[in-house]
């Protein structure tokens, strides 16, 4: 984690990143599901997000028991552990993929929870709510999936795919006086809201005792395993 100076003179910028989200969705999806070769020579099909988000919606929260590690590519943040890996823990013959796919959404989310801690933890108070950028807040399972896992509002921007983009202009025109703070705060909206379940949210607490469990207990033999090829 890392505090930067921001392009707004006098403030800063609070980096904390994972390594590995929406990328986790794509592996299965290339590499597992959809990898072009004999089983699957057409690749995977083109409206495939939205088959994947009704497939992980029939699964009830928690996956049934299965825990995604999302650690395809170590991790950085809030360990830095290149040697990490990733894994579906806890697999019985009762799953099948729409499990792994719910599970892998829920482990994003709980490997966030744990970077949330310590956002939480270095600015000294609890977030009001989480704004949702990228493609995978597209996904109002997923949406509602990280609300119930870091127990707080999360809000699912406009746009979110071109966040970034839109942040670089709104950096610029600050820069050149046509937009102040105040005028790029409220142009910064949001299209739902998902409001935590609290039955929901304490079932994910204990799952992610466990997420923080496989974790250390796993991190030795992870660097016996890769420390060759990390």
């Amino acid at each position: 984690m890392a505090t930067l100076p921001s392009a707004i003179p006098g403030r800063y910028m609070f980096v904390n990143e994972q390594e590995s989200a929406g990328s986790c969705i794509q592996f299965f999806r290339d590499k597992v599901l959809f990898r072009k070769d004999a089983l699957t020579p057409d690749g995977f099909p083109q409206d495939y997000y939205k088959i994947m988000n009704e497939l992980a919606a029939e699964v009830k929260p928690g996956s049934e028991g299965l825990l995604f590690i999302p650690h395809l590519y170590g991790e950085r943040s809030p360990v830095e552990d290149h040697y990490a890996r990733g894994a579906f823990y806890n697999l019985s013959l009762k799953h099948d993929r729409r499990h792994m796919i719910r599970a892998i959404m829920e482990g994003v989310a709980l490997n966030g929870k744990w970077l949330l801690k310590f956002v939480e933890k270095n600015a000294g108070k609890q977030a009001e709510a989480v704004n949702l950028i990228g493609g995978g807040a597209n996904s109002e399972l997923w949406c509602q999936i990280i609300a119930d896992v870091f127990n707080r509002p999360v809000r699912q921007m406009e746009n979110p795919v071109i966040a970034n983009s839109q942040g670089a202009a709104y950096l610029a025109a600050h820069a050149l006086g046509t937009m102040t703070m105040d005028e790029i705060a409220a142009s910064a909206r949001y299209k739902k809201e998902f409001t935590p379940n609290a039955q929901n949210a304490a079932m994910y607490n204990k799952a992610f005792e466990e997420f923080l469990g496989y974790y250390n207990r796993n991190k030795k033999a992870h660097k016996r395993m890769n420390s060759q090829h990390a």
